[in-house]
């Protein structure tokens, strides 16, 4: 179907027709720039011209099939991907070292990835491809078919290019998404490692839309890993690991400034990405639980209250000497609302840590959220920085101990009015 479409798009600029359940029928629709007082003569003049595009496209089918997809594994080392990069075998070994890896850290059956990596760019070279270039992947899909590969290794050899722009669909199977995964932190570590990262409105490599698809593929498809790990991993694979491994900070920064801008798009608003974004969180699916719970927290009578009790902590804390222990010295409390304030951060403590373990982070702030009368009574009655060392001491490791337990979810202080 595919190549019927692209024979009729591309080649000829026809119109292909489907019917009601998206099936290809038997015709195809132009358009003629003269006016015919014999339009069957225009419609058999068309149909002249495409069958032997057509029998080229059936040509190019049989040969590939006969030749096989395998064989053109080889034949990747005489192709240069990138020429500081090496060549595309270069990158399909490259990939299958970094699936490998992946496939450790999550359930993902390696033997089957491995495959699907190590075939992934072999219908690049396909006379199918080298006619039809949009239509890589597709075609590797069908031969791995062919040839008796099983259906998730099939299905990621199309997946690897998605999604393919902006809105497109992503990969459905685990294999997929991994594999896609893959390819574009590759490129990421690779282009990077090079010097060639994009500037200004200048992106040769299309690295802003693989950081985007990348995210998208984790955050989506719900594939917990950790950013900073990835990136490592995909590093350790390139054979001049002293520039890849010293680019990965630079990445991360990329692909968290790329995430700013998901997020922007995706209608929330900046201070509550901020105040995820200052924790630094590196697992953009944990990231993306707890800007979720920020978000559903502002909404609360208490959210208000409770961000500028934080900022004030905040200031606190950093304009203060060094406070010494964290521990709070119980018989150092004299002040009722301190010492309420102290037993309730205790209780609380036991209350949002099993939230927090089973990353239930809008729970935690909705829990946190009956804190405000007790931290507002504490503010209205206490004085922080008082004359007696110890107590002021004892006050800000009440503060700091306070501070720690909200930013185990968020610093809802970046939260604006």
């Amino acid at each position: 179907k595919e190549v019927l479409i692209a024979t009729m798009q591309d080649n000829q600029k026809y119109f292909p027709v489907t019917n009601e359940k998206k099936e290809l029928m038997p015709l195809f629709i132009c358009v003629s720039n003269i006016e015919s007082n014999n339009l069957e003569l225009i419609k058999k003049g068309n149909e002249r011209v495409i069958r032997p595009r057509l029998s080229d496209a059936v040509f190019f089918w049989e040969w590939d099939l006969k030749y096989g997809l395998k064989n053109h594994r080889q034949s990747l080392k005489e192709v240069v991907y990138q020429k500081d990069l090496g060549t595309l075998y270069d990158k399909s070994e490259r990939l299958v070292k970094t699936l490998s890896l992946i496939g450790e850290k999550i359930n993902l059956d390696i033997d089957s990835a491995k495959t699907a990596a190590a075939l992934c760019l072999c219908d690049l070279l396909t006379k199918m491809v080298s006619e039809f270039p949009k239509l890589q992947g597709t075609m590797g899909r069908y031969y791995a078919k062919a040839e008796g590969e099983n259906n998730d290794i099939a299905i990621a050899l199309e997946e690897l290019y998605q999604p393919r722009f902006a809105g497109d669909k992503l990969p459905k199977t685990l294999p997929g998404q991994c594999l896609a995964i893959s390819e574009k932190i590759d490129s990421l570590i690779g282009i990077f490692s090079i010097g060639k990262a994009p500037t200004g409105d200048k992106d040769p490599f299309a690295l802003r839309r693989s950081a985007i698809g990348l995210l998208r593929i984790i955050i989506e498809c719900e594939i917990d890993i950790d950013l900073k790990d990835l990136l490592s991993t995909a590093a350790s694979t390139f054979s001049n690991k002293n520039q890849s491994l010293n680019c990965i900070n630079d990445v991360y920064t990329f692909l968290m400034e790329r995430l700013r801008h998901y997020y922007r798009d995706e209608g929330f608003s900046a201070d509550v990405f901020e105040s995820v974004f200052a924790i630094n969180i590196s697992r953009p699916l944990d990231f993306h639980h707890r800007l979720v719970a920020v978000a559903e927290f502002r909404k609360l009578s208490e959210a208000k209250s409770l961000a500028a009790a934080n900022k004030r902590i905040s200031n606190l804390l950093k304009k203060s000497e060094e406070i010494g222990s964290i521990k709070i010295k119980d018989d150092l409390l004299v002040e009722k609302s301190e010492i309420k304030l102290a037993r309730r951060l205790e209780d609380y403590k036991k209350i949002i840590a099993p939230m927090i373990d089973n990353h239930n982070y809008k729970s935690a702030l909705t829990e946190l959220a009956g804190l405000r009368k007790v931290i507002d009574n504490f503010f209205d009655n206490v004085m922080v920085i008082c004359d007696e060392p110890d107590l002021k001491k004892n006050r800000l490791a009440l503060l700091s101990n306070l501070n720690s337990l909200f930013l185990e979810t968020a610093d809802i202080s970046k939260l604006q009015d």
